[in-house]
């Protein structure tokens, strides 16, 4: 159980944290660089690699059945990484919208496997982030946006609707995960009253909820399965079955596990150094990320 809690953690980091830095890439923002901007791009990376060391029956058939998703999200997530740097930001917008509606429309075609839940993930995704990119614009110039944040609020509630009618209560995680889904419709209410207030921090907390419970609502709605059976008949495959054999476990939690909370650890020492990075270097970023 802790690795597959694990690889939700790592999975809901990413989608996380990497709102903040695609956000503002959609709406081309002109703020400054965050020296974070890489380390973020780390979570998704650990997620792969505990996905392939723990789960080596899974990658594979995960990577054949949903390529049509993974591909655009891949691709996206290396042409953010490079565009933000070369300063190319039509390139960079691109790249985090194929990012954000990609690895969130992974979540639908993992709960649903059909092509409309993957668009209405991938939709929830994307408004959540350009919402996200909106709130911290907001939050950083003291202008008013509520409207444009509400509108987002809306848009991903709006896009959500269509998960409801895959929900079948039939086992004890499944109303855990209907739950999970009242507290994520509560986060957005509460975002779009901050916003309507300019609370802008309340607003942006509301939002990494939102980015943060999906992982979680699905992992509950399709307990024990890491893999749905197909709409094409091929089996299902459950996370019992997919776990690596207990050696490999035990090279993992030695070799793998320590270097987690040091990472968790860079990122805060970076929290703490960032504001006196962004006062002295913002402007140059700034001007190097807009000319």
């Amino acid at each position: 159980m802790i690795w597959i809690l694990l690889l939700g953690a790592l999975y809901t980091s990413y989608l996380t944290l990497a709102a903040r830095d695609h956000g503002p890439a959609l709406r081309g923002d002109r703020g400054p660089f965050d020296p974070r901007f890489f380390g973020r791009q780390v979570w998704l990376i650990a997620t792969a690699g505990l996905l392939f060391g723990a789960f080596p029956a899974l990658e594979g058939e995960l990577l054949a059945r949903h390529a049509a998703v993974v591909t655009p999200a891949l691709a996206g997530t290396v042409l953010v990484t490079v565009a933000i740097p070369l300063r190319r930001r039509r390139l960079a917008a691109l790249g985090a919208a194929l990012a954000a509606a990609g690895w969130t429309g992974l979540l639908g075609a993992l709960l649903t496997n059909s092509p409309a839940g993957i668009v209405a993930l991938a939709a929830t995704g994307l408004a959540l982030t350009a919402t996200q990119g909106a709130a911290l614009r907001a939050d950083t110039t003291n202008t008013t946006r509520y409207a444009l944040v509400t509108l987002g609020v809306v848009a991903a509630g709006t896009a959500l609707v269509p998960i409801f009618s895959t929900v079948r209560p039939s086992a004890p995680t499944t109303y855990a995960g209907m739950l999970l889904i009242v507290v994520l419709m509560g986060a957005l209410a509460v975002t779009a009253a901050a916003a309507r207030r300019c609370r802008w921090r309340l607003a942006r907390c509301g939002i990494a909820v939102a980015l943060a419970l999906p992982v979680a609502v699905v992992g509950l709605l399709t307990w024990p399965y890491a893999l749905l059976p197909g709409p094409d008949g091929s089996a299902g495959e459950t996370w019992r079955h997919t776990l690596a054999d207990p050696a490999t476990l035990r090279l993992l939690t030695v070799a793998a596990l320590p270097a987690l909370p040091l990472a968790l650890l860079a990122q805060l020492a970076g929290k703490s150094s960032r504001r006196s990075q962004v006062e002295g270097h913002s402007q140059e970023f700034g001007r190097l990320w807009l000319t």
